[in-house]
C-alpha cells in the first residue's frame, strides 16, 4: 500500500466483506418461518427442516450435560476405530476359520 488512505479503503472494504459473511452464515431458526427472507432461503429452510429437526431430538447438547466438547470428541473417536476391530473378530470367530486368530 502507497499511502494511508489506501490502507483506510482496505480496512474498510474488508469490513464491508466481513459483514456480507456473517449475513449468509446466519443460522435460521428450526421453529420460526423465515417470512422476511428471499424465496430461495424459503427454500432451503423447508428442504433442510426434516434432517434439521432429527438432528436436534437425536443429538444431545453436551454443553449442558457437563461434558466438554473435547471428550466427547476423543470417546467417539475411541469407539469409531475399535468398534470395527471387535465385529471384524467375532465375525472370523464365528465363522470357524482362523478361530485362533479372533480371539487374540
Amino acid at each position: 500500500y502507497d499511502s494511508a488512505t489506501d490502507v483506510e479503503k482496505h480496512a474498510e472494504e474488508t469490513k464491508e466483506n466481513n459483514k456480507d459473511d456473517e449475513d449468509e452464515g446466519e443460522i435460521m431458526s428450526l421453529w420460526e418461518w423465515p417470512s422476511e427472507e428471499s424465496s430461495g432461503k424459503k427454500f432451503w429452510w423447508v428442504f433442510i427442516w426434516p434432517i434439521s429437526f432429527l438432528l436436534k431430538i437425536t443429538i444431545p447438547d453436551w454443553d449442558t450435560l457437563g461434558i466438554p466438547d473435547s471428550v466427547v470428541g476423543i470417546t467417539f473417536l475411541a469407539a469409531g476405530t475399535s468398534v470395527p476391530e471387535a465385529v471384524s473378530s467375532v465375525i472370523v470367530t464365528n465363522q470357524g476359520k482362523f478361530s485362533s486368530q479372533g480371539v487374540e
